[in-house]
């Protein structure tokens, strides 16, 4: 994945491993890598919360849907809830630098478990290491 930052706070998260797709809060809900422009509408806009926790954590709000924020799944589907970040960690990700500009964005409901672009494009909270393959990297992009 790669973070853009489009300014005004906000990012997209473009697949490493679909380039020139995108995170995308789904109409549904339902999150997914999107093969569309993430400047065309707030779909795959993005904006990031330090939790002033330390170690990286953060919470990713949907410019869709303001007040909702990327959920790691209790069946591990990651979906855009409409609920708080702060009353449990589902809504809360660890950003681990791989060094040279890459990262991974570890669940902090599920410790060892990494956001996925997933095979069939469905987003996931995957439990696999994120430096096998680039389903489960990200790379930051300062505009």
């Amino acid at each position: 994945w790669k973070i853009i930052d489009l300014g005004g706070g906000s990012v997209a998260l473009e697949s490493m491993q679909f380039p020139g797709s995108y995170l995308d809060a789904g109409g549904d809900r339902k999150v997914w890598t999107a093969n569309k422009p993430y400047d065309s509408n707030n779909f795959r806009k993005w904006k990031i919360i330090d939790l002033g926790v330390g170690g990286g954590s953060v919470a990713l709000e949907s410019m869709q849907f303001p007040g909702s924020y990327l959920d790691a799944g209790g069946d591990r589907k990651v979906w855009t809830a409409n609920k708080p970040y702060d009353s449990n960690n589902f809504r809360k990700w660890k950003i681990i630098d791989l060094g040279g500009g890459s990262v991974a964005l570890e669940s902090m409901q599920f410790p060892g478990s990494y956001l996925d672009a997933g095979g069939d494009r469905k987003v996931w909270t995957a439990n696999k290491p994120y430096d096998s393959n680039n389903f489960r990297k990200w790379k930051i992009i300062l505009l």
